[in-house]
């Protein structure tokens, strides 16, 4: 099987299982520990991407909690009406000096949400980057997690509470999936700490009297959905990325108590299904981020250098054609760009480093701010992809050692050069930007009314 298939068998077997009719307090309680389910079958049949988040010291991680501790006690003491309340993403990027949030920062100073708003910020493992950009709006999330996993008691007389439940969860989990060793504890943990967190924002969405929640990468900030519902917030997710079918976050059933209720795009989308909800639920918003990158100014490559962008479920292949195209052509510079949530390992760093003609891109800087330098850049399925295609870029798709490109429509395969070796990518690389090849817009210029309409 591959990942897709493994995710459609997957999906199937939840469903058919009843795994959603387990319910505390109303809320289907797998969905808190779904995900990690996915990611431990996804593992024994080797498959799916690994992340890696960066290693903190345990005294920062304390610091993040006692400082996410004393300002979310000062948002209680100073008592205001907040009207958006603002989860970012899990991770932000340097632009222009400052730490920022592609997705929800620029949506701040182009919209009416600059009025009235609030931003959480949950850290990286407890890191967070500075300086900030918005910084006297922001709050740390740390301690509200922290808070839930810390509370022996009340956890105690929950679990003795609900043993009902739990005993079916893991007798449907286990039944569901035969081929993982079920971690009992584990799972009622993550279970009562996840209602704990429900609470926990539930009071937060309550005292400020917020209207309006704004996120993106559902993922990211679903435990706190049926916090701002069962409070009667308007819960709105920003899109982060394109989503070509299947995926871990948006295939399966969808839970109305966990599903936003609008969905709100960067541009037109291929499938509203791919997100993981109705069509009806759409609204185009355009690209606010662009806006504000406009007003940078941005530094150039050589014209024979191209970018790489890689991923961690492919970065042994991105790393082998790399290499090989490296050594074949050494009057191109390439640079290699991993994930920004991928470290690689030193076999592959050695690898890379062992040809003058590669450098290895700084991932921690925005990656459009990124692509404002090249002309060329190649990789395999990446939404960057498309983003670079809309920026006006020469954009090459690999075709070679078992990468495999896809595309959101079959028309889109004559706006990019489909690279399969040496040859073809030697063509690509010679070819002028403008190359009379069809110019595709993934995203559509930005329109703050669309979201000046949601705060009414």
């Amino acid at each position: 099987m591959n990942d897709r298939e493994l995710l459609i068998d997957i999906c199937n077997r939840e469903e058919s299982s009843r795994l959603y009719d387990i319910k505390i307090g109303g809320i289907s309680i797998y969905n808190f520990v779904r995900r990690n389910i996915i990611e431990k079958v996804a593992s024994v049949y080797n498959l799916g991407s690994k992340y890696l988040l960066p290693e903190v010291p345990i005294n920062e991680y304390r610091l993040s909690v006692i400082k996410s501790f004393f300002q979310i006690l000062k948002l209680f003491v100073c008592k205001r009406r907040i009207n958006v309340f603002i989860y970012a993403f899990s991770r932000i990027e340097k632009v222009n000096g400052q730490y920022l949030d592609k997705f929800t920062d620029p949506l701040i100073d182009l919209t009416n949400i600059k009025n009235s708003y609030i931003i959480f910020e949950n850290g990286r493992n407890g890191r967070h980057l500075k300086p900030r950009y918005h910084h006297r709006y922001v709050v740390y999330a740390d301690f509200i997690p922290w808070l839930a996993w810390h509370l022996p008691f009340v956890k105690k007389r929950m679990k003795t509470q609900y043993v009902e439940e739990f005993r079916r969860l893991e007798e449907l989990i286990c039944s569901c999936f035969p081929e993982l060793s079920v971690d009992r504890e584990q799972i009622i943990g993550d279970v009562i700490s996840a209602l704990l967190c429900v609470q926990l924002y539930g009071y937060i969405f309550k005292w400020f009297k917020i209207n309006s929640f704004f996120a993106p990468a559902r993922d990211g900030f679903l435990n706190i959905i049926p916090a701002a519902k069962k409070n009667g917030v308007k819960v709105f997710e920003l899109q982060h990325g394109i989503t070509y079918g299947e995926s871990m976050t948006y295939s399966g059933y969808w839970d109305a108590l966990f599903t936003p209720d609008l969905f709100l795009s960067f541009g037109k989308l291929n499938s509203a299904k791919c997100y993981g909800i109705s069509e009806d639920k759409v609204v185009e918003i355009g690209w606010a981020f662009e806006k504000y990158l406009k007003k940078q100014k941005h530094n150039t490559e050589e014209k024979l250098s191209v970018l790489v962008i890689s991923s961690p479920a492919i970065s042994d292949k991105m790393v082998n054609v790399t290499c090989e195209f490296a050594s074949q052509y050494p009057q191109v510079l390439f640079y290699f760009r991993p994930h920004p949530n991928e470290q690689l390992d030193s076999q592959k760093l050695e690898r890379l480093k062992s040809l003058p003609n590669i450098r290895i891109d700084n991932n921690q800087e925005n990656v459009m701010v990124a692509l404002m330098r090249f002309d060329n850049v190649m990789g395999e399925n990446s939404t960057v992809l498309y983003e670079a295609l809309s920026m006006g870029k020469k954009v090459g798709k690999l075709n070679l050692y078992g990468l495999t490109p896809q595309y959101l429509k079959g028309e889109d395969k004559a706006c990019f050069y489909e690279i399969t070796d040496a040859e073809s990518f030697a063509f690509f690389m010679n070819s002028p930007v403008d190359d009379g090849k069809p110019k595709k817009r993934l995203y559509t210029e930005f329109n703050p009314e669309a979201i000046n309409q949601l705060l009414k």
